[in-house]
């Protein structure tokens, strides 16, 4: 997941754009998700109407708010990129926590986006969300060290997710 992360940061990802520009011969450069615009990096993560959906779903669930203006280089960059003003307002494993959420949505969406072209299988924006639920209750879990239940983790990740639940 960090990897797809910080290819994203780089532009690294093989979008169609990235694919073309290194000479590699493709059907189509239009992207797999919508077929209306060039799949770039921005359009892939951001942009297209079916990401932006997801993208909107995540901060609601994380009830963080979503910026009217973002590109994909500050929404990966968005916490570390918060004022220390804010930064005070949370519980430094939240901060990370949400961190981790920006992170795991990036790589599902990229998963979704790779399952339609090489597999045919063109998930829905709520698959996808429920992967980003399921992928980060379990690393948080194990990883974090925090003893989550799934119904409250559904509800209210952030509140799940309190620092007296803890063990790190």
């Amino acid at each position: 997941m960090d990897l797809c992360g910080v290819l994203a940061e780089k532009d690294r990802l093989p979008t169609r754009l990235n694919l073309d520009k290194r000479n590699i011969d493709l059907d189509s450069l239009l992207c797999p998700f919508c077929e209306d615009s060039s799949e770039d990096l921005e359009h892939s993560m951001i942009a297209c109407a079916r990401v932006k959906i997801m993208w909107e779903k995540i901060f609601l669930w994380s009830n963080f708010q979503m910026p009217i203006e973002i590109n994909i280089h500050a929404l990966l960059s968005l916490v570390s990129d918060m004022s220390d003003y804010k930064k005070k307002m949370f519980h430094p494993f939240q901060l990370k926590w949400f961190e981790a959420v920006i992170f795991t949505a990036a790589w599902a969406i990229w998963n979704a986006r790779n399952r339609k072209i090489f597999s045919g299988i063109d998930h829905t924006t709520e698959w996808c969300f429920s992967e980003v639920q399921r992928h980060l209750f379990c690393w948080i879990s194990s990883r974090g060290k925090v003893n989550l239940n799934w119904d409250e983790w559904v509800a209210n990740p952030f509140s799940s997710c309190i620092p007296n639940r803890a063990l790190c």
